[in-house]
């Protein structure tokens, strides 16, 4: 059997505008295809998705300190709009280095976006620290197949391709394409 890759855009995560469409967007891809899907895209955990098929969550991330600094290099670089720059001048953290950040607590720092991705969309993964921190730690042991760390993404390989054997092969036959 042969699956399909879906590759999606990134949900907003930054609280620009409102999460309602991605669950539209993955509920009707799902409908869709007549085949096992990947859907590789950036998107909170969501436990609500009306989807009749088995499905699974895969996670990669970065160790948070790199992530923050990639984060930072890419939102202070060329290749993202004015606002989000100006948004940072503005607070003053695009001054700051990445200690005081995480010391202050500054908006860069305060919320992490990884733990929001695990928690959710409710409004607690975004306002409570603690609690969003503890839902994200439930999703993670109920609904995640595996979250690998960028940095032993080998290791990550292999425990994908023993848990999701199907996914594994799906997954090497679309790097290909």
């Amino acid at each position: 059997m042969v699956c399909f890759l879906i590759v999606e855009t990134t949900e907003d995560f930054y609280d620009r505008s409102q999460y309602k469409s991605y669950p539209m967007i993955i509920e009707h891809k799902v409908k869709q295809a007549d085949r096992p899907i990947l859907f590789d895209a950036h998107f909170n955990f969501r436990n609500d998705l009306k989807i009749q098929r088995t499905h699974t969550y895969i996670n990669q991330i970065r160790h948070p300190v790199d992530r923050y600094i990639s984060s930072c290099a890419s939102t202070c670089g060329t290749n993202r709009p004015n606002q989000g720059v100006k948004l940072m001048i503005n607070s003053g953290e695009f001054y700051e280095t990445i200690e005081q950040c995480f010391q202050g607590q500054g908006q860069g720092c305060k919320h992490n976006v990884m733990t929001r991705f695990f928690c959710g969309t409710e409004d607690f993964c975004k306002n409570d620290a603690k609690k969003a921190l503890e839902r994200a730690k439930e999703n993670i042991l109920k609904h995640y197949a595996t979250v690998g760390l960028l940095e032993y993404i080998d290791l990550t390989v292999k425990v994908i391709q023993r848990r999701l054997p199907y996914f594994y092969q799906c997954f090497l036959k679309n790097l290909h394409v």
